[in-house]
């Protein structure tokens, strides 16, 4: 009797912990579900409450108040994912808010600087569009907006491939909407300020470092039916920034037009005070004080910055960058009848004692000899591999 009276009893007591057991565990289960309901509407009301935030700004005009939003989601995004994969969950980020219909990466790493810039084109609900730079140090920020130009975003895009063709091709658009003045009376005032306009229009830019009107009125040889000016922009790294030097065309009656360029400060220096092309009156920083009749000439042969400075009668910050511990720098002006007298060839022989200096010029109405209206100094320079202790000939010869 006792032993199947305890029997039951074992079996009895089993049975409720058993009972017991699976109770907790279900409870325990279902506060499990629980939790990750709740947190899960949380994370949802935390999108929510992003998306209430950044939308709100940007419905009222305060799109620079999202800047601390970008910046909060962007230090949260994981640590192994490489550059391309961050800049594609941003877009996927900002695409996902309510209030903006397109989220596109425009470029990757598209502004040298020391910490590499992207940029993301932005559109929103009002059909507007609007680029975010971000800065792709550790961890990424957002550096701020700025107004989408189709034009300043094609140009940069080039910059950054290096593909300075295409650059020239996009400048050269942009100059083409520029207004020009009408009035002759007026018209030198107009290419003023257009210029200047083109320059701010580059520095506004985000890929460009600087901008500038390096020559105003430049008779540098390249285009003989028409003034230009030089205009001189730098772009990549500031403390290793990369020149261009544009040669902008400009007459009445036709639009502004990049014909030339070049990327040599030297090159860009003597186009300013030395035009290869024979102009009225004379230099005011060479041979100041030579007064040479027609067929003669006077030319240098410069082995030093001194030698240069000597020679050299501006004040100037900007001075070529020679390496007179190479180089030779030969300078020479030669008399020629009327204006407009171009050097189309130049040789040069280096003999024992003397180096023979050969050009060749053309005149434009192809005349060679005859009475001219006046005199007209016609200028030239040269860098040659260093030349010591010689005289220098020139032979100057007319093309018929």
């Amino acid at each position: 009797m006792k032993s199947g009276f305890l029997q039951k009893r074992v079996k009895h007591t089993f049975y409720v912990k058993f009972d017991k057991m699976k109770t907790k565990i279900l409870k325990i289960t279902v506060l499990i579900l629980a939790l990750a309901v709740i947190n899960a509407g949380c994370k949802d009301k935390e999108h929510i409450g992003e998306q209430n935030d950044l939308c709100s700004y940007i419905h009222a005009g305060n799109i620079d108040q999202t800047i601390p939003i970008i910046d909060e989601y962007l230090s949260k995004q994981p640590n192994d994912l490489d550059d391309s994969e961050k800049l594609q969950e941003l877009t996927a980020w900002l695409k996902s808010q309510s209030c903006i219909t397109d989220a596109s990466v425009l470029c990757q790493s598209c502004i040298e600087t020391n910490t590499p810039t992207s940029s993301i084109l932005i559109s929103n609900d009002e059909n507007e569009k609007f680029v975010l730079d971000i800065s792709m140090c550790k961890p990424w920020k957002a550096i701020g907006y700025h107004e989408y130009d189709e034009l300043k975003v094609k140009f940069c895009s080039y910059i950054n491939k290096g593909d300075i063709d295409q650059v020239i091709s996009i400048i050269n658009e942009y100059l083409e909407g520029l207004p020009y003045e009408q009035d002759a009376d007026k018209y030198y005032e107009g290419v003023e300020q257009n210029l200047q306009e083109f320059v701010m229009w580059l520095k506004s830019c985000s890929c460009i470092v600087d901008a500038s009107v390096f020559n105003l009125y430049c008779a540098c040889g390249r285009v003989l039916d028409r003034p230009h000016s030089k205009i001189a922009f730098s772009f990549g790294e500031k403390e290793n920034a990369k020149e261009i030097f544009l040669d902008v065309s400009w007459r009445f009656g036709d639009p502004f037009m990049v014909h030339n360029y070049h990327d040599d400060p030297i090159l860009a220096f003597f186009e300013m005070y030395f035009p290869l092309i024979s102009l009225y009156g004379k230099s005011e920083c060479f041979f100041v004080d030579e007064d040479l009749k027609y067929g003669e000439n006077k030319f240098l042969m410069v082995n030093s910055m001194d030698e240069f400075l000597e020679n050299f009668s501006c004040s100037s910050t900007i001075l070529p960058a020679i390496d007179y511990n190479l180089n030779t720098l030969i300078i020479g002006m030669h008399m020629v009848g009327g204006t407009g007298v171009r050097i189309v060839e130049s040789n040069i022989v280096i003999g024992p004692e003397i180096v023979e200096l050969t050009l060749i010029v053309e005149h434009p109405d192809g005349i060679i000899y005859g009475s001219y209206p006046t005199v007209c100094p016609l200028y030239f320079w040269g860098v040659y591999t260093k030349i010591q202790n010689k005289s220098i000939n020139v032979n100057v010869i007319y093309l018929k």
